[in-house]
């Protein structure tokens, strides 16, 4: 007779802790359980995470914000299960070792696995080799991953993310939109209120799109000669509307493909092809990977596709780049929770153990965690 064993392995956590957001969730889901802001609230503040520099601080603020994802979102002991860390390319050393420290020394969690968030998106498809474009909340990384092999040498970065655009969509609020109170109407820059980060947050989901290419370049040449979009109510309170002009719902993403330091996202992409061997370039450019909240603003995808297919044919790259189609894969889940979709589908491989940080790991290698660049999740 043939005996089976019963796995009682509990399933791993898996945290993906962004600048703006948190996704956490178990490794056997094919969804976070929770999505929440990556801030701690207090009785007087809010600390984001994001803001804090200082080891001491940021352990102590860590060390609440974690626990209250484990007891209240994820109703789990925090010393039961191993976790996995969805990180960026752009971690700082800081982030990371300190919050080795609160998980495997504070909390006594099983092990740690940090694994590169690019690469973990890629995991979702099955594919070996891609062009990872992550647009998150403070900046916009491309990273080419040829045959499981992160081509550090090529990454390409800009400071524009989804802060960027909330903070144009603001100025562009205050210089036309109007704000109506019980049937009377006012410019919004002339009345006393003030749209919190989450009102416009919330604004920039439900109301803006990208618009498209030719529109966009129409624009640029004659504003006044294309009709707007239609204006849109939002409701700030119970008796408190803000009319949003239908110019400032397709302006507001404009700044994703703007010249910033001389480069648009377009530029970022080609730019890190020409980077990498010249026999890898057509594959790249044909497996495009978009992750990242940015991406799933409505439009995102075929602007950048046209805004590619464009700059392509300019001197600066024709002859350089001999592509003129560009493919784009659809990832199995909305863009801002690939990643952690990645982190979930590595912690039910069995490959796991011989990649985790142990207690005893980290406190012999005197608390420093390993790059993660010195081992393969794809082997």
């Amino acid at each position: 007779m043939v005996s089976h064993k019963i796995s009682n392995k509990k399933p791993a956590i898996v945290l993906d802790i962004g600048n703006a957001f948190t996704k956490a969730g178990y490794a056997n889901h094919d969804a976070p359980i929770c999505i929440i802001p990556s801030k701690l609230k207090e009785v007087q503040r809010e600390r984001w995470l994001r803001d804090i520099t200082d080891a001491k601080e940021l352990r102590e603020v860590l060390r609440a914000f974690l626990r209250h994802v484990y007891l209240r979102e994820l109703l789990v002991s925090m010393s039961e299960r191993p976790v996995i860390i969805c990180e960026s390319l752009l971690c700082a050393e800081i982030w990371r070792t300190t919050l080795a420290q609160v998980l495997l020394l504070d909390f006594e969690v099983p092990s740690v696995t940090f694994a590169p968030s690019h690469l973990l998106s890629i995991y979702t498809l099955g594919i070996t080799t891609a062009l990872v474009v992550d647009s998150g909340y403070s900046e916009t990384l491309v990273l080419p991953i040829y045959e499981s092999m992160v081509l550090l040498n090529a990454w390409q970065t800009l400071p524009v993310g989804g802060k960027a655009v909330e903070d144009n969509l603001s100025q562009l609020l205050n210089d036309s939109a109007q704000l109506e109170v019980l049937g009377t109407k006012q410019p919004l820059k002339e009345s006393t209120e003030v749209l919190t980060q989450k009102q416009l947050e919330d604004i920039k989901v439900r109301t803006c799109f990208v618009t498209r290419f030719d529109r966009a370049q129409a624009l640029k040449e004659t504003p006044d000669s294309l009709s707007p979009p239609a204006d849109v109510v939002y409701p700030v309170s119970g008796d408190t509307m803000l009319h949003i002009p239908g110019r400032v719902r397709e302006s507001t993403c404009e700044i994703l493909y703007k010249d910033t330091e001389e480069k648009t996202l377009a530029h970022l992409l080609l730019d890190a092809v020409l980077e990498c061997a010249i026999d890898t370039r057509r594959k790249l450019l044909s497996n495009i990977v978009l992750i990242g909240g940015n991406c799933a603003m409505p439009g995102f995808k075929h602007r950048l596709q046209c805004e590619l297919t464009s700059l392509s044919k300019t001197p600066q790259y024709s002859q350089k780049i001999a592509v003129t189609e560009f493919a784009f894969h659809e990832t199995p889940v909305k863009e801002n929770y690939t990643a952690w979709l990645g982190g979930a589908i590595l912690g039910a491989c069995s490959q796991l153990d011989g990649q985790a940080l142990t207690r005893e790991t980290f406190e012999s290698n005197n608390g420093l965690v390993p790059d993660w660049s010195n081992i393969s999740l794809m082997d």
